[in-house]
């Protein structure tokens, strides 16, 4: 058991320093790597213990993380039980580390996921603004951009993207 974990901290240390090195293609082999080894080492509720995982591993600023390494295991979760649904706080966390990753259409995608399985979070306007702000600016999709404003200015709240929403209209 001590020498499976020295393994999984040694293949953890190599992914990481090719991370850092900015070699993120080799880190991502070794990082499923990683995670395989994790995934056959966990006897159960694997789903909320990868989570956890995760959860310590996402983008956050100022302070140690490892985005690359938290959105393998989001995918690992969904590979385990495709099934799996996160729940609200997860499924935003997913989305705001695709985008600080630069992984704009995947975030994007997740903050949908964000709005159309919780339409009563916290994170409705913001997640429905991003959206657009990929939309239009990322992804250069100007008539899927103005849906999502449209629909954020249309929803009757007052989130304070919505007036953010209606400058960006203006805008294009």
């Amino acid at each position: 058991s001590q020498a499976a974990g020295s393994d999984l901290a040694a293949i953890k240390y190599t992914a990481d320093a090719l991370s850092e090195a900015g070699n993120q293609a080799k880190a991502q082999i070794v990082y499923n790597l990683y995670l395989e080894a994790l995934v056959n080492s966990m006897a159960e509720n694997k789903e909320a213990e990868l989570i956890s995982l995760a959860q310590e591993l996402a983008y956050r600023d100022a302070a140690a993380c490892n985005p690359y390494l938290a959105e393998e295991i989001f995918k690992k979760i969904k590979e385990l039980n495709p099934d799996y649904v996160f729940n609200e706080e997860t499924q935003y966390l997913r989305a705001y580390n695709l985008e600080k990753m630069k992984d704009y259409a995947g975030s994007q995608r997740e903050y949908l996921v964000l709005v159309n399985k919780y339409p009563d979070t916290l994170h409705y306007g913001e997640a429905l603004f991003k959206a657009g702000a990929i939309s239009a600016y990322a992804l250069g999709d100007i008539s899927a951009a103005q849906g999502y404003f449209t629909r954020l200015i249309d929803s009757g709240k007052s989130y304070p993207q919505v007036f953010a929403s209606i400058y960006q209209m203006g805008l294009i």
